[in-house]
């Protein structure tokens, strides 16, 4: 399938444009928070209720501080399991991923993958990017896995911005080819071409 090589990502619109992924990770972070409040809403709920059933039966002295510690351990916890769902995000840790590629790949793409990355050629991409994702689908999932794919965007998972600046990066998808830097969603058989690919061309 053949894939327009017209298309590229100007790096400049990066400030205009905000990926539906970055959208919806946001609305997940959002529903983990409401998910934090609710339980600690409920927690002091349970400390209320339980102070008033301990005041009912008469519990007073050394009895009622331990009924207090068992309730702060208690918040305490929900506490950390609230917190553990805030942050239990992709990019919570290494930044934020790329949608994931879920077309196949016929072993002639996987084969032009590997013949990519064993002769150093590399695309700089921004998880934001849909012709990015374009790309990426064209090879399909297990090819895209061996490609050697360069994070630019600055909050991107595994992020390496500096380098797509050295490397004089102005559009993505940007390939790297034979120390060549050129913008844009290409063909299969283009990549081919460019790279001395010599293997199976029924992609």
């Amino acid at each position: 399938m053949a894939v327009s090589p017209t298309f590229s990502q100007p790096v400049s619109s990066a400030t205009r444009t905000k990926p539906l992924s970055s959208r919806r990770a946001g609305k997940e972070s959002g529903r983990s928070w409401v998910r934090l409040t609710m339980a600690v809403l409920a927690t002091i709920g349970l400390i209320d209720t339980g102070s008033i059933t301990a005041k009912r039966w008469g519990w007073i002295g050394s009895s009622q501080l331990i009924f207090r510690g068992v309730m702060t351990v208690l918040l305490v916890g929900l506490l950390g399991l609230g917190w553990a769902a805030s942050a239990d995000q992709p990019f919570a840790q290494s930044g934020r991923a790329a949608p994931a590629v879920i077309s196949a790949s016929s072993p002639a793409k996987i084969a032009l993958a590997e013949h990519l990355s064993s002769v150093g050629a590399r695309v700089f991409t921004a998880y934001w990017c849909p012709h990015c994702h374009d790309q990426k689908e064209a090879f399909g999932k297990e090819a895209a896995a061996k490609l050697l794919v360069i994070e630019c965007a600055e909050d991107g998972a595994n992020s390496q911005a500096q380098l797509c600046k050295q490397q004089g990066v102005q559009g993505y998808p940007s390939w790297q080819i034979k120390g060549v830097v050129d913008s844009g969603v290409k063909p299969l058989n283009t990549l081919a071409d460019l790279s001395g690919y010599t293997g199976p061309r029924d992609f």
